[in-house]
């Protein structure tokens, strides 16, 4: 499970959550313990190098899910 191992950071277990195909949310990043500031950890990302994008997660929602 995402977020099991403490001594990783929150950017590292989103990266690896990222790397494995899935597509996350603001509620599933606090749902997988990842924390509450998901879109500075994907500032964070993106800055390292990670080629992150977007899509709308509904149709008429303001809510998006980041994947690779």
């Amino acid at each position: 499970m995402y977020g099991s191992n403490k001594i990783k950071t929150q950017k590292q277990n989103i990266k690896e959550y990222l790397e494995d195909g899935l597509g996350l949310t603001k509620l599933g990043a606090f749902k997988n313990g990842f924390g509450m500031n998901l879109s500075s950890r994907i500032s964070e990302l993106k800055k390292d190098g990670l080629a992150i994008k977007t899509r709308p997660y509904m149709i008429g929602s303001r809510e998006v899910e980041y994947y690779l």
